[in-house]
């Protein structure tokens, strides 16, 4: 009877060593990797949780990601209407004065008007990351081609701008930004803008107009036109990069409580683990004497 009762509290304090090494090995792990567990069964009860937070948290990297990339667009979109609106505005100088015979050489404004073009397509050309940023939805190929510069002649009078001139390649559509599960914003501007088309037929009647008084009349009215619809242009950009401001703050807000909540679920309190650790090795050791005695016990037992 002593040989099976010294055998059996032999087996139990061995469990209790198997078991209690796993938990050692188990915290250890935890204090190193900060984790709780390194597997979704580790996680129990929480794995269906862990799973779908970590998918949300996923998602939101995606939305972050979608609104830098519609920020950065339009900041390339302010830079280009800067130079719009500056290149407008230089050039109804230079008409006026050719206009009032300041200059003394009309001729000199319809060459710089000629250059402008050029100028004025290569900013509205302008690309950032492989995408044509006044180009719409899509945006993979230069939305302006003024090369046959017969694209540009005048309209009719009370004739609307057409929503697709012949010079611009681009989509009608606006450009289009996924920020959430539910929503999707549009942003941007395209090259068939009214203000910009004016600009350019502007630019184009001053370079044909031989320094004839009346064209220089009617370009000089269609800048003063576009600077104040360029001018409007920006003004609609600048709303826009404030609205995504606001969404990447939203933005930020949410993922910081999703990963506040996946954190509960995932991190391990190093000082608790610690404790937790110390209360185990403790045992442990205990264990492996209470081990010890019994098996002196059961050594005896076998020599009477």
């Amino acid at each position: 009877m002593t040989r099976v009762a010294t055998s059996s509290l032999q087996n139990q304090i061995l469990n209790h060593v198997v078991n209690n090494t796993a938990d050692y090995a188990r915290l250890q792990e935890q204090i190193t990797t900060g984790k709780k567990a390194q597997q979704y069964s580790g996680l129990g009860d929480l794995a269906g949780q862990q799973i779908d937070l970590s998918a949300q948290v996923r998602a939101y990297d995606q939305f972050t990601e979608n609104s830098q990339t519609a920020s950065s667009r339009l900041d390339t979109q302010a830079t280009a209407l800067d130079t719009l609106f500056d290149i407008a505005s230089d050039m109804r100088t230079k008409v006026m004065q050719a206009l009032s015979g300041t200059t003394g050489n009309q001729g000199q404004v319809t060459t710089l008007a000629n250059t402008a073009i050029d100028t004025v397509a290569s900013a509205l050309n302008s690309s950032l990351g492989g995408v044509y940023v006044f180009g719409g939805i899509g945006g993979d190929q230069p939305p302006v081609d003024v090369s046959d510069r017969s694209v540009l002649a005048p309209l009719d009078a009370g004739e609307a701008t057409p929503e697709k001139p012949l010079y611009y390649n681009g989509s009608t559509e606006q450009s289009q930004a996924r920020i959430d599960d539910t929503e999707t914003i549009n942003y941007g501007l395209t090259a068939n803008n009214p203000a910009f088309d004016k600009l350019m037929r502007a630019l184009n009647l001053v370079a044909t107009s031989g320094g004839e008084e009346e064209k220089l009349n009617q370009a000089n009215a269609m800048l003063a036109d576009a600077i104040t619809g360029i001018a409007d242009n920006q003004a609609v950009v600048g709303n826009q990069q404030k609205q995504i401001e606001d969404i990447q703050s939203r933005q930020s807000e949410f993922k910081l409580t999703l990963k506040t909540q996946l954190g509960t679920i995932e991190d391990v309190d190093p000082s608790l683990a610690m404790v937790e650790l110390t209360k185990v090795q403790t045992v442990l050791q205990a264990s492996y004497m209470a081990l010890s005695r019994v098996s002196q016990l059961s050594l005896l037992n076998s020599i009477r």
